[in-house]
C-alpha cells in the first residue's frame, strides 16, 4: 500500500537527508584524492537506512525508489540522489543500487531483506533495435536473437554466455539479473554472490567508491527464477526507467557541487590585476553552467510526473540522452574555470568530470539511447 505524505512531511525528508549528507559523507569527502573506504561505506549505508532513505523491508517505506505509483515517491528520489551525490557521486550510486535492489525484489514477489545487485545493463550497449522489440512484445527475426543472445545471459542454454560487467560497491549479496530462457523468454534469476564466478577490478574511470565486477556465467543455479513473462518485461522496463532516472539526478548532482566550487574559486583567483570571475570567458562558462543545472532541473521535474509506463520510456531516455552531454559539457566547463590546478585530484574538480563521463555511458549511451529509441517510438 503507498504511503500519503503531505508537503510539510517531503520538506522534512529532504532537510534530513541534506544534514545527513553535511553531518556523515561531509567529514568523509574533505580530501576528494581519497576515496570513502568500504567500512565507511557500510557506516553510511547504515546510518542511511535508520533514517529511511534507505529500506530492506518488504512493507513500502518512505525513501529512495518507494511509492512510485506517486509522482512524490519519484521526485524525492531524484531530489535525495541529487544531495547524496553533492556530497560524494559514489555514495550516491551505492544507494541507488541497493534501494532499486530492493524496489525490484518487492516487486517481483521475492523476499526482501539483503542487498541486492541489478544487472540492468547486458553485454554489449542496449542490443539496439532488437531490445525495443521485445520489450514492445513484437515478433523477433533470427538476427533479433542472435543480438539479443549477445546482450542478455542465457539460462538453460548450452551456448557460451559473454561475461557480463557491472559497476557496484563491495557489500552485496544477491545479484538480480534479467536472462533470457527457451528463446526471447524473458526471466529475473536471483544469484548469491558466493555462488558467482567473479573478477574484481578497480573502478575504470569515474565512481571511485566502487569496483569493476566481471561475472563469468557458467553453470551456476540461480536461486530463485521469476518466468512470469508480463511481469518480467514490466519490471524489465520499470528498471530501465528507474535507471536513467538515477544517473541523470546522480550526474546533475556532482555538476551542482562543481559549479559551487568553480564560483568560491573564481572569487579568489585572481588574474591580470583582477579576481578571474570578472573575465568574460570565465563569466560565460559559470553561465552555461548554470543553465545545464536549471535546465536538468527542469527536466527532472518533468519526468517525475510521469508514470511508471511503456509509453514514458522512450521520454525518459530521451531526456537522459540529451541532458548527460550537457551535464558533461557543464563539467568540463568547470574543469577550464580552474585552469591547470583543476586538473590536480586534490580539488576534487578532474573527479567530477570523471564521473559524469562514466555515469554517460552506463546502460547505454548518449548515441545507442537514441538507437533504441528510433526501433521503441515506431509504430508497431
Amino acid at each position: 500500500m503507498a504511503i500519503e505524505l503531505a508537503d510539510d512531511d517531503l520538506q522534512l525528508m529532504v532537510s534530513e537527508i541534506q544534514r545527513f549528507c553535511q553531518r556523515s559523507i561531509g567529514p568523509l569527502v574533505e580530501r576528494p584524492a581519497r576515496a570513502i573506504e568500504p567500512q565507511e561505506l557500510d557506516r553510511l549505508t547504515d546510518e542511511a537506512t535508520a533514517i529511511g532513505l534507505l529500506n530492506f523491508e518488504a512493507e513500502p517505506g518512505a525513501g529512495l525508489w518507494e511509492n512510485l505509483d506517486s509522482s512524490w515517491g519519484t521526485q524525492l528520489s531524484s531530489t535525495a540522489l541529487q544531495s547524496v551525490a553533492q556530497a560524494c557521486t559514489g555514495v550516491a550510486y551505492h544507494f541507488h543500487q541497493l534501494a532499486m535492489g530492493n524496489y525490484l525484489r518487492r516487486c517481483l514477489g521475492l523476499s526482501c531483506g539483503e542487498q541486492t545487485i541489478v544487472c540492468v545493463q547486458g553485454t554489449y550497449g542496449l542490443a539496439r533495435h532488437s531490445l525495443a522489440r521485445l520489450l514492445k512484445g513484437e515478433s523477433l527475426e533470427d538476427g533479433d536473437l542472435r543480438m539479443l543472445s549477445d546482450y542478455f545471459v542465457r539460462l538453460d542454454s548450452e551456448r557460451e554466455n559473454m561475461p557480463l560487467m557491472f559497476q557496484a560497491a563491495g557489500s552485496w549479496q544477491h545479484l538480480l539479473v534479467p536472462c533470457l530462457r527457451e528463446e526471447a523468454n524473458l526471466v529475473w534469476a536471483l544469484f548469491p554472490r558466493e555462488a558467482l564466478t567473479i573478477d574484481i577490478s578497480p573502478h575504470s574511470h569515474g565512481l571511485d567508491e566502487t569496483s569493476t565486477w566481471l561475472w563469468h556465467p557458467g553453470q551456476e543455479t540461480p536461486q530463485e527464477v521469476i518466468t512470469d513473462r508480463e511481469l518480467c518485461l514490466r519490471q524489465y522496463r520499470d528498471a530501465l526507467g528507474i535507471n536513467a532516472q538515477a544517473l541523470l539526478a546522480i550526474g546533475l548532482g556532482a555538476v551542482r557541487q562543481g559549479y559551487h566550487k568553480a564560483v568560491e574559486y573564481a572569487a579568489v583567483r585572481v588574474q591580470g590585476g583582477k579576481p578571474i570571475k570578472q573575465h568574460v570567458a570565465v563569466q560565460q562558462m559559470l553561465a552555461d553552467c548554470r543553465s545545464t543545472i536549471q535546465t536538468v532541473e527542469l527536466l527532472l521535474k518533468s519526468l517525475a510526473e510521469l508514470a511508471l509506463t511503456a509509453d514514458n520510456l522512450g521520454k525518459v531516455f530521451n531526456v537522459r540522452a540529451q541532458a548527460h552531454n550537457l551535464l558533461c559539457d557543464a563539467a568540463n566547463h568547470v574543469l577550464q574555470v580552474f585552469g591547470g590546478s583543476g586538473y590536480v585530484r586534490e580539488t576534487g574538480v578532474e573527479k567530477i568530470v570523471r564521473d559524469n563521463n562514466h555515469l554517460r555511458l552506463l546502460c547505454g549511451s548518449p548515441s545507442e539511447l537514441l538507437l533504441f529509441l528510433s526501433e521503441w517510438e515506431s509504430p508497431r
